[in-house]
């Protein structure tokens, strides 16, 4: 495919043809991964050779669209390895147990009332150090999610009494709990 092709669509439809091939689209995902279970892979595979069907039937010959997928997934590459690389990262650190060490000792320096604060300053200077938010999120970010988990089923063992008889004063449990999200708040928005 030259590149005076290379940005030209191989069929242009109408936006009352588009419109409806998205909503079945969407449908057609949405059935096959929530309704019937099946992994996205297949959902995708499906749609797409629905897609491909199409454009045989408008008359685009395959070897065209084969080339449009393939300069597609080539511009896409980046973001594909660096996500390939971020799962080969967070699987080793699971499997050595540097996560799983990061939420055991992570119990003994944290405390509940400011676990918030903590993960949010934690997470910015390790964003900052490695330079990649996703990295940051998959890594310790993994790792305050088991201690929040933790935290939030300790409290609502600790509270379940006060919340569940005094439903309607929700505003007011929720008025008191502000002080935790204050300090995030004024530090981010900084």
């Amino acid at each position: 495919m030259n590149e005076q092709n290379k940005h030209e669509p191989l069929l242009t439809i109408s936006p009352s043809a588009a419109v409806p091939m998205a909503i079945v689209m969407v449908i057609v995902l949405g059935v096959t991964m929530i309704a019937w279970g099946w992994v996205p892979h297949l959902s995708l595979l499906l749609v797409i050779i629905g897609l491909m069907m199409f454009g045989l039937v408008k008359g685009v010959k395959f070897d065209a669209m084969q080339d449009k997928m393939i300069s597609g997934v080539g511009a896409g590459m980046g973001a594909i390895y660096l996500f390939s690389f971020i799962g080969l990262l967070v699987s080793a650190l699971m499997m050595s147990g540097a996560i799983p060490t990061l939420i055991y000792y992570g119990f003994g320096v944290l405390s509940a009332d400011m676990f918030y604060l903590s993960a949010f300053i934690l997470s910015s200077i390790v964003g900052i150090a490695l330079g990649s938010g996703f990295t940051t999120c998959a890594t310790i970010g993994v790792a305050f999610l088991g201690m929040a988990a933790a935290f939030v089923n300790f409290r609502n063992k600790c509270h379940s009494f006060e919340i569940n008889v005094t439903f309607y004063d929700f505003f007011k449990i929720f008025r008191n709990k502000c002080h935790l999200f204050h300090p995030v708040f004024n530090l981010t928005l900084r």
